[in-house]
């Protein structure tokens, strides 16, 4: 005897269901993701932070030392040297404060992006070659190189956010490169004079192209890093904001297995764009995302 086929309306309500359990697999998976990058991240911030506090810790305990042997020899110290070691206390408890004010920053990320620039007028290549200097001192003088040949390059921005972008792109550069390949930063003014153009350059593990548009979104992080690098998906979305903030874009050029380029442009005037405050529930512009030839991918 033949059996009669389902009813049309039984075979819909199959189907459904199958795309119900589906999406709830996606959903349960994402949620697990989530957590481990969140658990990823409390790990990182304690790091970060500790690494952070090592230097101006170490600068404390070196001056009180000498301050020490000074008392312990029964050494005089005239005014003029004694308050430059208490200057460098100072400076190093300034620098230590700054640095946890920082991570509480980043942990309250939501009310940190609602806080406006604090615009200065600032020089561009100082703060670019200062930063790649410290990088230098600790990654070694061949794995970072400076490319410039401006000697100022004066504009109106908000230089510790500025310090952080970079510090942001440079982390990553040298976090996914190998110890044998330099990163390239590379400074100039575009044809207009109106624009400054930071562009850092590795020769890394690279981004899969279907994670690249995707890359500057919270707690975002690239397929071929999970599991192998550790990371909080969180530095490239603070760069991208603090750009977006100026009024300014940051262009992606990656390519799988060969690499990333990374481009920050900047107005360099404030009258040129307003700033952006930027509120949890903000749409930011999507970074241009560019193909190996430089053109944009719609």
């Amino acid at each position: 005897m033949p059996v009669a086929p389902d009813p049309p309306a039984a075979g819909a309500d199959a189907a459904q269901l199958r795309a119900e359990l589906q999406q709830l697999r996606q959903e349960l998976e994402e949620h697990r993701r989530v957590n481990a990058i969140l658990s990823d991240a409390v790990e990182q911030f304690t790091g970060a932070l500790a690494h952070d506090l090592k230097n101006p810790l170490a600068a404390i305990k070196v001056s009180v030392q000498g301050l020490k042997r000074a008392l312990g020899r029964k050494a005089t110290m005239n005014p003029e040297q004694l308050g430059d070691r208490l200057s460098r206390i100072e400076s190093a408890v300034d620098q230590a404060q700054e640095h946890i004010s920082a991570v509480r920053a980043r942990l309250g990320s939501e009310t940190a992006l609602r806080t406006p620039l604090r615009r200065d007028t600032v020089d561009l290549v100082v703060i670019v070659r200062e930063t790649v200097n410290g990088y230098r001192r600790t990654a070694g003088p061949r794995r970072v190189h400076l490319e410039c040949a401006l000697t100022v390059l004066p504009g109106c921005w908000d230089e510790q956010r500025v310090r952080q972008v970079l510090e942001a792109l440079l982390d990553n550069a040298l976090k996914f490169s190998p110890d044998n390949q330099p990163v390239t930063v590379t400074v100039e003014r575009d044809a207009t004079g109106g624009l400054a153009v930071v562009r850092c350059r590795d020769r890394g593990i690279g981004i899969p192209a279907r994670d690249v548009p995707h890359l500057c979104e919270r707690l975002y992080r690239a397929e071929n890093v999970l599991g192998r690098y550790k990371g909080a998906g969180m530095g490239l979305f603070e760069a991208h904001t603090s750009i977006a903030q100026h009024g300014g874009e940051l262009q992606i050029e990656s390519e799988e297995g060969s690499g990333s380029l990374f481009t920050v442009v900047l107005p360099v005037t404030e009258g040129s764009w307003p700033d952006i405050c930027v509120h949890p529930t903000h749409v930011l512009p999507p970074p241009n995302v560019l193909s190996k030839s430089g053109t944009r991918k719609r």
